[in-house]
C-alpha cells in the first residue's frame, strides 16, 4: 500500500500541471476566438456584442478544464481514503489535506462564478495544491531512491 500512495503522490502533482495548462488553452483559444472575429476592431461594447461568441468559445475551451477538475477532486479524495488505509500518520495527514486543498479550490471556483471579484482566490489556491503536492512528490521521490538503495555490507 505504501509503495501505491508513494506513486501516487508522485504522479498528483503532474496531473495538477496538466489541469493549470488546460487554463492556458482556454484562455488563448477564446482570445483568439474573439480576435479571428473582429481583428483589431473589438468594438468597446463588447461584454455585450462579443457575448455569444466568448460564450461557446469558453464552454468549448474550458470545459476539459471543468471535466479534468472534478476528476482531480475525485482522484484527491479518492488518495485520502486509501491514505486512511496506510495507518502511517504523516501519509494520513497528507491525504486529508490534499483532498481538503482540492474540496478548497471546487469551492472557489462556484465562488468565483457568482461573485466575479472572487475569482482571483482559485489560482491563488490551484498554486497552493501544485506546491503541496509537488512538496510531497518530491520526498516521496527521494523515499523511494532511499528505498531501493542497496545498504552497504559490513565488515567485521
Amino acid at each position: 500500500m505504501k509503495t501505491v500512495l508513494r506513486w501516487w503522490t508522485i504522479v498528483l502533482p503532474a496531473l495538477v500541471v496538466v489541469q493549470i495548462t488546460l487554463v492556458g488553452v482556454g484562455a488563448f483559444h477564446a482570445t483568439h476566438t474573439i480576435d479571428d472575429k473582429f481583428g483589431d476592431n473589438v468594438p468597446p461594447d463588447c461584454a455585450s456584442s462579443c457575448g455569444k461568441t466568448l460564450n461557446d468559445s469558453i464552454g468549448n475551451w474550458f470545459g476539459p478544464h471543468v471535466a479534468f477538475g472534478y476528476i482531480l477532486f475525485l482522484i484527491a479524495l479518492l488518495y485520502a481514503v486509501a491514505s486512511l488505509f496506510s495507518r502511517d500518520r504523516r501519509q494520513m495527514k497528507i491525504g486529508g489535506i490534499t483532498a481538503a486543498l482540492f474540496a478548497v479550490q471546487v469551492l472557489l471556483a462556484w465562488l468565483g462564478d457568482g461573485i466575479p471579484a472572487l475569482g482571483w482566490l482559485h489560482p491563488l489556491n490551484a498554486l497552493l495544491i501544485l506546491g503541496f503536492t509537488g512538496r510531497n512528490g518530491f520526498l516521496a521521490w527521494h523515499a523511494r531512491q532511499e528505498s531501493t538503495a542497496v545498504p552497504a555490507t559490513a565488515t567485521a
